[in-house]
C-alpha cells in the first residue's frame, strides 16, 4: 500500500480539522512586533492578551497599530451603545464584522471583552465606569465670593441591566454668608426587556436652600424606549409615575403623586467631545403644579482621562413657595476624570 499517497489524500482533511485550533487574535505593535494569542479585554487604554509563551500581556493601547479578533467580542462605546461583533482595528478606525458595516474612531471604543456566555455573569463590582468633576472659583475685591461644585456619576452596564447614579453638590459663599447650597443624589435601575425597551426604577433626594427646600424625595417606576444612531448617539425616552415627598422651611411636609415624562440624549460632537442632556417634566396628579428639570453638559477630553467640562442646569417650579422664583439655574465649568 502506498502510505505516502494515503498521507497526501488525508492531508487536506487534517488541515481542515486543525484550522479551528490554529486560529488566534493578532496584535500589531507600532515597533513592528506581532503578538498572537487571545485578546481578553480592552479597558480604557489597556489591552490584555493571553499568550501561550508569556502568559497574559498588558499593552498600552498607544503602542498598538492594529489588532484583529478571531471571535466576536462584546464592545462598548463612549455613548453607552454596546454591540457583539468581530473587531478589526486599523490605526484610528475600528471595523466590526457582521455589524452592518459599522465603523468608529479608536477614541470611541472604551471597553471590549468576550460575551457574557463565554466568561460568565459579571460581579457586583465589575463593569463600572463614569466620571467625577469638581469646580472652584474665587472673587476678591469689593465682594468676596467663593463657588464650589462637585459631581460624581458612576454607571454599571451589563447585557441585562444598567445602574446609573449621580451625586451633586453646589455651594456659594458671599462675604462670609452662605448664598446657595444644593445637595442632590439620585439612582436609577434599568432592566432591559429587549435591546430597545427597558423598565426603570428611580429614587432621589434633594436639599436646596435657595428654594427654601429642606428635603425633597421621590421614588418611582416606569418604562422607556432606547434608540441608537450609529456608534455615537443614544436617545432614550421614558415615562412613569413617582411618589413625591417635600418639606419646605416653615411649612408642613406634603405627600403627592406625580407623573414623569422625559428624554435623555448622549452624542459625540466634533470627534471626542461628548454632549449629554436630560430633560424631564413632573406634573403633580393632585394639584395644579408641575416641576421641570434640565441638565446638559459638554465634556472635552484632553489628557489620559482628564476632561474639561461645561455643565448647565435649570429647575422650574410652576408654583413655588412665597419669596422663591420659578427658575433656579446655573452654568458651571469643571475639571474632571473619566474612569
Amino acid at each position: 500500500m502506498r502510505y505516502d499517497l494515503l498521507f497526501l489524500c488525508l492531508l487536506p482533511f487534517c488541515l481542515l480539522l486543525m484550522s479551528p485550533f490554529a486560529s488566534a487574535d493578532t496584535v500589531n505593535l507600532r515597533n513592528g512586533d506581532l503578538i498572537t494569542g487571545t485578546i481578553q479585554s480592552l479597558q480604557g487604554e489597556r489591552l490584555s492578551v493571553q499568550t501561550e509563551y508569556a502568559g497574559t500581556i498588558n499593552i498600552d493601547l498607544q503602542h498598538v497599530a492594529a489588532f484583529t479578533t478571531d471571535q466576536p467580542m462584546l464592545v462598548e462605546f463612549e455613548s453607552g451603545r454596546r454591540i457583539e461583533a468581530q473587531v478589526i482595528l486599523k490605526e484610528d478606525r475600528v471595523e466590526f464584522v457582521g455589524a452592518e458595516n459599522l465603523t468608529a474612531g479608536r477614541s470611541q471604543l472604551i471597553s471590549m471583552r468576550p460575551p457574557l456566555d463565554v466568561i460568565g455573569d459579571p460581579g457586583v463590582f465589575d463593569n463600572w465606569d463614569g466620571n467625577v468633576d469638581a469646580g472652584y472659583s474665587i472673587t476678591r475685591g469689593n465682594t468676596q465670593l467663593n463657588n464650589l461644585s462637585f459631581n460624581f456619576e458612576p454607571t454599571r452596564r451589563t447585557d441585562a441591566d444598567r445602574i446609573r447614579a449621580r451625586f451633586q453638590s453646589l455651594k456659594s459663599v458671599q462675604d462670609g454668608i452662605m448664598t446657595s447650597s444644593l445637595y442632590r443624589g439620585r439612582i436609577r435601575y434599568d432592566r432591559y426587556l429587549n435591546p430597545g425597551t427597558f423598565l426603570f426604577f428611580t429614587a432621589e433626594a434633594e436639599n436646596d436652600i435657595q428654594q427654601q427646600l429642606n428635603l425633597r424625595t421621590r421614588e418611582g417606576a416606569g418604562i422607556g424606549l432606547q434608540f441608537e444612531g450609529g456608534a455615537q448617539t443614544v436617545l432614550s425616552i421614558f415615562g412613569g409615575v413617582t411618589f413625591l415627598q417635600e418639606k419646605f422651611v416653615g411649612l408642613d411636609r406634603t405627600l403627592n403623586a406625580e407623573g414623569l415624562a422625559g428624554f435623555e440624549l448622549e452624542t459625540r460632537l466634533f470627534g471626542p467631545v461628548l454632549f449629554e442632556t436630560k430633560t424631564q417634566v413632573l406634573p403633580l396628579l393632585t394639584e395644579k403644579r408641575y416641576l421641570a428639570e434640565l441638565d446638559a453638559s459638554l465634556r472635552f477630553p484632553f489628557f489620559q482621562g482628564l476632561t474639561f467640562g461645561i455643565q448647565f442646569f435649570d429647575k422650574y417650579d410652576s408654583s413655588p413657595v412665597a419669596g422663591v422664583l420659578h427658575n433656579d439655574f446655573g452654568l458651571l465649568s469643571t475639571i474632571g476624570y473619566t474612569f
